[in-house]
């Protein structure tokens, strides 16, 4: 078996992939919860096979253990955020190190946002000037949450 390639690139570079919108509960992506269960990583790892999908491309390992997610499935799951087994995802943690700006398919046209707040509209103003603390009181947000939204589009303009 081929090795799993591994991707460390934050979501937000992947952004072009999944234009606004695009992930809504009527996406395949938004219900891939119940895949993330045992049964459905059996049922999953039996698709992949008879398929003859690429291995680079599988979400999970056969094996006589079960059928582990592979590394990019593990980040998949840490970023996806579903608020019940059968229900679509709610939201997609953009960055690990930026948790509180979310991509949230009902809300923004799915952007990245902090508490329904566009990140850029946030960064733009301090860009502009403002003190992180007027903006913070302004939004109702807390300091580190305006903090992780001026480093998350800081990183989003890098990786473009």
């Amino acid at each position: 078996m081929a090795a799993t390639p591994t991707c460390h690139a934050a979501l937000h570079s992947a952004r072009s992939r999944f234009p606004p919108g695009s992930i809504t509960p009527g996406h395949p992506l938004a219900y891939a919860q119940l895949f993330l269960q045992p049964a459905g990583r059996a049922m999953l790892a039996t698709a992949q096979q008879a398929t003859g999908l690429d291995e680079e491309l599988w979400m999970v390992i056969p094996s006589g253990q079960g059928a582990p997610l592979t590394p990019p499935s593990r980040r998949f799951t840490a970023a996806i955020k579903y608020p019940d087994l059968v229900g679509p995802a709610e939201y997609l943690i953009t960055d690990q190190t930026t948790p509180t700006v979310v991509f949230h398919p009902a809300r923004r046209e799915g952007q990245p946002t902090v508490h329904s707040i566009r990140a850029e509209t946030i960064a733009e103003l301090v860009a502009a000037g403002e003190p992180m603390e007027f903006v913070a009181s302004t939004y109702d947000l807390d300091l580190g949450e305006v903090e992780q939204a001026v480093i998350y589009e800081a990183s989003r303009r890098r990786a473009a």
